[in-house]
């Protein structure tokens, strides 16, 4: 599984985005998660109950967001959401397209507990995994 490689990943660069704190303060990670990524969130949320009880953040919790695949038509412009993986402008039908989202795990930000209250730092805006491209058939 691929997933705890990603979630290994995903827990270091927690940590350093919430640097200076100590990683026990991390209570909250949010995560970015489209389907182009090929990464199951049910397989991504075991391995990081796995992997943080191994780690600082044995109590923090995970909150993936399951992002929209969408796209624009570099011929009309048109901006769609892509259904059932079918990768044609809903507007012209034509396939030239961009994926504009839904291809990337990302770190979005993190809810960090220091002296009583809680702050949300936002994340680095590096992407853990990303297939961001053109589609031309």
């Amino acid at each position: 599984m691929h997933e705890f490689s990603l979630v290994q990943l995903l827990i270091a660069q927690a940590v350093r985005a919430a640097a200076p704190a100590k990683p026990e303060s991390i209570r909250m990670i949010h995560v970015a998660l489209g389907p182009l990524t090929g990464v199951e969130p049910v397989l991504v949320q075991q391995a990081f109950e796995s992997l943080k009880a191994s780690t600082a953040l044995n109590t923090c919790e995970l909150e993936i967001l399951e992002q929209p695949l969408t796209a624009v038509c570099l011929e009309c412009g048109a901006d769609f959401e892509i259904n059932n993986f079918v990768f044609r402008c809903a507007n012209c039908n034509c396939d030239r397209i961009q994926i504009t989202q839904g291809d990337e795990l990302r770190l979005v930000s993190l809810q960090v507990e220091e002296q009583a209250t809680t702050q949300m730092l936002a994340a680095c805006s590096s992407t853990t995994t990303s297939n961001k491209g053109t589609q031309d058939e």
